[in-house]
């Protein structure tokens, strides 16, 4: 134990008596060495933090230390931030339970951050009454050895069976940019992947955002185009032109006789515009829409059809239901004499 406590003193001692390197005055082979050497002692270190914070939460030193809590330790101690103490404590908690597993830490077949996903899916194991045996901990340990942190994710994900959450968030920041948090399916993932390959010399820098980007303005294009060769079309056509009124009007022809595709850019000057002349701002899910419902007599003609977005559309058609619905309340009595 002396010689332990010794050597504690000696390491403190040259943390504190440490000066840094001259990089760039380093040979490139006594830099290359010198780097490996940093790494090993690096890796040596995250587990030795680790066993360090285990022993000192089961013996509850903090409260000694006059801190109420390891997190608190932590942070205000050592100043990590709030995250990094949280992910240093649920690895501390998975070397506690697979000391086995230390070794591998320090070889480097397994990394803090793996620890880390593996304290959290057994946290939330636990919270749900659900215990790990040793046998599935050692099985789970030799897939992720060696694996990246995408394929470790896939490992727990089928291991613990978590399933993804539907979950998407858009959050603004201060610098005139957005974060966006999206779940896709892993299919979806490898789908949107080879996109970005394909658009790799047009989006360098691997910028997955900028590569949405880049393909909605591609689609938008392509969108636009249509309609506005449909527009070309259209003004070379003298039936087509609109009469001089306040409303918009539109040629005396069947819906039918447009193609498929152009069914849905149909009035694309008054799209969305609603029964009081206002219009939505959405442009979501745009719909075709009778002006005058086939059921009261309205035609298929284009004169009575416009876009509305989805919203406006199923709200418009509330008052209908509703009205029908009370027919049919009313009705029912006389139906059965």
């Amino acid at each position: 134990m002396k010689q332990i406590e010794t050597t504690i003193e000696s390491k403190v001692a040259e943390v504190r008596n440490f000066e840094p390197l001259n990089f760039s005055a380093l040979s490139s082979e006594l830099l290359i060495q010198g780097f490996d050497l940093a790494v090993l002692n690096d890796k040596k270190a995250t587990h030795i933090v680790l066993q360090y914070i285990h022993e000192i939460t089961d013996r509850n030193l903090h409260f000694e230390s006059g801190y109420e809590s390891v997190y608190k330790l932590l942070t205000k101690r050592h100043k990590y931030s709030s995250n990094q103490a949280y992910d240093r404590i649920d690895a501390a908690r998975v070397l506690k339970n697979n000391p086995e597993v230390i070794d591998k830490v320090q070889e480097g077949s397994l990394n803090l951050t793996q620890l880390i996903k593996v304290g959290q899916c057994i946290k939330q194991e636990l919270k749900a009454g659900r215990e790990i045996s040793a046998e599935k901990s050692e099985s789970i340990f030799a897939q992720i050895e060696n694996k990246t942190i995408f394929e470790t994710e896939k490992v727990l994900a089928v291991e613990m069976d978590f399933k993804p959450r539907v979950f998407q968030k858009i959050t603004p920041q201060k610098n005139d940019t957005v974060t966006a948090l999206l779940v896709f399916t892993t299919e979806d993932c490898e789908l949107i992947l080879r996109a970005q390959k394909a658009i790799s010399h047009s989006v360098p820098n691997n910028d997955l955002g900028k590569a949405f980007a880049f393909l909605a303005k591609a689609q938008l294009q392509k969108v636009d185009g249509k309609a506005k060769a449909t527009d070309r079309r259209s003004a070379k056509n003298p039936d087509s032109r609109s009469n001089s009124s306040s409303t918009q009007s539109f040629p005396d022809s069947r819906l039918e006789s447009l193609p498929r595709r152009k069914r849905r850019y149909i009035s694309i000057k008054i799209r969305r515009q609603l029964e009081t002349g206002s219009k939505s701002i959405s442009n979501f899910c745009l719909q075709v829409d009778h002006i005058t419902p086939l059921a009261c007599g309205g035609s298929d003609q284009i004169r009575n059809l416009r876009v509305l977005c989805g919203f406006h559309n199923r709200e418009r058609l509330k008052p209908r239901i509703k009205a029908v619905a009370r027919d049919i309340i009313r009705d029912v009595p006389s139906y059965f004499g």
